[in-house]
């Protein structure tokens, strides 16, 4: 009598996991986006686990990887709805029915993670057919002539195995957008000089801030809506000055 054995469905001779497979298509997936072998080798075990993304602006990567940005400020969504006591002062906030005393509270519902949690910064990079893919500030240096063979790809769309900076979350806090101090703004990673008087010179730093916000945010949140955010304070992991 001939006895036929089954092979399993999971290993070499099955048709689900194979071992050495998922690795293969891995690398030639990053090897067509332009990543070459030892960023592979680097990538793989620092960006896996359970991370989520952030986007951050072009000019706001830039800061980050000079080391002049910690900080982040995001909306709460949806927007938190104050409570008023019988006497009209201000009892807490209400936000997705759950009535919070005081703001603080909500830190826990922070969907970007509590502290010590990992983000990975989405942003905006150029695909070339043949040559591989750049970052937007490797973009700005290529030679004028060869930009047009470069196709811009929006930040949302960049891939997990393609980021180049990796955030460690520091402090969370909630309060209202204008409630920034100049510290922050600093740490936000704007530029403000101060003259000889000790006064700061134009333009202000708030409204340089403004600009920026409302330069992202402004269709629906706007500076003047006074917003309530999650101000997100952070340490680079990887890429810039992370040492």
């Amino acid at each position: 009598m001939i006895t036929i054995q089954a092979k399993p469905k999971g290993g070499s001779g099955g048709r689900g996991y194979e071992p050495g497979k998922r690795q293969h298509n891995i690398n030639r997936r990053y090897k067509r986006c332009g990543v070459p072998d030892w960023d592979i080798r680097i990538l793989l075990p620092i960006y896996g686990g359970d991370m989520k993304p952030i986007i951050f602006s072009g000019e706001m990567v830039r800061a980050i990887l000079d080391g002049r940005k910690t900080m982040t400020r995001r909306v709460i969504k949806p927007q938190p709805k104050q409570e008023y006591s019988d006497i009209g002062a201000p009892e807490g906030l209400t936000y997705k029915d759950t009535v919070c005393v005081p703001p603080e509270y909500l830190v826990d519902s922070c969907p970007y993670g509590q502290v010590g949690s990992r983000l990975w910064v989405r942003e905006a990079f150029y695909k070339h057919k043949y040559i591989g893919m750049l970052y937007s500030d490797e973009y700005e240096k290529t030679y004028q002539n060869d930009k047009p063979f470069y196709k811009k790809t929006p930040s949302i769309f960049m891939p997990k195995h393609l980021a180049r900076i990796m955030l460690e979350i520091t402090e969370i806090r909630v309060e209202r957008l204008q409630d920034i101090n100049i510290t922050d703004i600093k740490s936000e990673g704007m530029r403000y000089n101060i003259d000889i008087t000790g006064e700061y010179e134009t333009p202000d730093p708030w409204d340089v801030y403004a600009d920026l916000w409302d330069s992202i945010n402004g269709k629906k949140h706007p500076w003047s809506s006074n917003p309530w955010v999650w101000v997100i304070s952070f340490k680079v992991m990887k890429g810039g000055n992370s040492g």
